[in-house]
């Protein structure tokens, strides 16, 4: 019987899987340093919604909400500003060989739910408005 050479571009899954873990770690530490670590009552403000990793890991996009949006633009600069330090220390808190360069996106994905919800209430409101008056 021929033993097989373990490779581990031969199970993609398996980075996949490891993307997800480090996601997760990222997503947990990186909440938490915002909270704590960086003394910006802005940044304290935000809620990290994920967290994806490209398959190398080396870049990592982190999407986010506020619960002000109108100090979004405010928020991002403070973003650029600091990714440099919240990425040393992340290093200080994870155990990475490469910590990933971080890009923070806004998450507009609450917004638009919040929208479609407000739709469909309206919808159904006309609706009762349109059967209340057929059955009178």
């Amino acid at each position: 019987m021929k033993k097989r050479k373990w490779r581990e571009s031969s199970d993609p899954g398996r980075a996949t899987k490891r993307a997800r873990q480090v996601a997760d770690l990222i997503h947990h530490q990186l909440s938490y340093l915002l909270k704590k670590a960086t003394g910006d009552p802005r940044l304290e403000k935000m809620l990290i919604t994920a967290v994806e990793l490209s398959s190398d890991l080396s870049q990592a996009k982190i999407f986010f909400t506020l619960e002000d949006s109108k100090s979004l633009p405010e928020v991002m600069v403070s973003l650029e500003k600091a990714s440099g330090y919240l990425r040393h220390l992340l290093a200080d808190a994870v155990a990475l060989r490469q910590i990933p360069q971080l890009q923070f996106i806004y998450d507009f994905s609450i917004e638009r739910g919040e929208r479609l919800s407000q739709l469909i209430d309206q919808a159904v409101d006309s609706d009762k408005k349109l059967h209340q008056k057929t059955n009178e």
